[in-house]
């Protein structure tokens, strides 16, 4: 997202969402517990929201079956940002057959601007519809996400745990590097997770196992993912990965210091038929 688009939809926002989330503090506190206090309150509220839409939001891949996209309970990952601004979100993975087809991520903003909003990456190359209480809000035709082979990978290992390891091997060898303009321009790179956020796969399935791994940048907020599986192909299983868009800001990835991966600036809140789309929900929607 460019400044400019920022400050447009920064405009938008403020101009639909008009209520401002006043918190009561206690004034008699320290200031630095009054902003502890807040800051609890603001990430319980945000949770329970992107929880509440999780249940309200349907995926239903165009295949033909006709079975919609199944989502955890629990989120797959609980984030914060407080630099230059406040707002906490849920990483939600939703899966057709244990295999995941898309990420949402459910965020509110408290500062500088005030709203919900959703992200969604699709991960399948079969078009779906995701509706929010019935009404449809993204409709991706595609992804464009590549699948590459690991290079000079070992034989994934036949016991689960180990391949674990082998997987968070991989993942530590991505390098990532954003340009957050979320507020002010600036240049991250992005700290790693060695805890897979979602984990999947199949003892006699097409994938044997998988994981999706964050990187993040100021806090705990995933502004890259890293998808790796462990996959039957002619025989043999071998380890690829895939890496989705997390954020709408230009990016890339080297993995052993070789670039892998370099994307432009997208926007998103243009085309809710891309493979990754962001938006605000209507306030008052829930």
């Amino acid at each position: 997202m460019t400044r400019s688009a920022f400050r447009l939809l920064l405009g938008t926002v403020l101009g639909a969402a008009s209520t401002a989330i006043a918190l009561g503090e206690d004034a008699a506190r320290p200031q630095n517990n009054s902003a502890d206090d807040r800051t609890a309150a603001e990430a319980r509220q945000a949770s329970e929201r992107a929880a509440w839409e999780a249940k309200l939001w349907e995926i239903v891949p165009e295949d033909g079956d006709g079975k919609a996209a199944v989502v955890g309970k629990n989120s797959a990952m609980r984030w914060a940002w407080s630099n230059d601004g406040r707002y906490y979100g849920d990483v939600y993975i939703y899966t057709v057959d244990r295999r995941p087809v898309a990420i949402m991520q459910f965020f509110q903003w408290f500062e500088p601007i005030q709203g919900v909003y959703f992200s969604g990456t699709s991960l399948t190359d079969v078009p779906m519809k995701a509706t929010r209480d019935g009404r449809l809000m993204w409709s991706p035709r595609k992804n464009d996400i590549l699948v590459r082979d690991i290079p000079r990978a070992p034989v994934p290992d036949a016991v689960p745990a180990a391949r674990l390891v082998q997987m968070r091997r991989f993942a530590e060898r991505f390098q990532f590097e954003v340009q957050d303009k979320r507020v002010t321009v600036t240049k991250r790179q992005l700290r790693f997770l060695p805890r897979p956020i979602f984990r999947f796969g199949e003892e006699d399935g097409d994938i044997l196992d998988g994981a999706i791994f964050a990187y993040v940048a100021t806090s705990n907020d995933p502004a890259a993912m890293v998808i790796l599986e462990a996959a039957r192909e002619k025989n043999e299983v071998r380890w690829r990965y895939a890496i989705p868009r997390s954020w709408s800001f230009a990016a890339k990835a080297t993995f052993d210091d070789k670039t892998v991966w370099d994307v432009d600036d997208a926007y998103p809140f243009k085309d809710p038929e891309a493979s990754f789309y962001l938006n605000a929900i209507p306030d008052g929607a829930r």
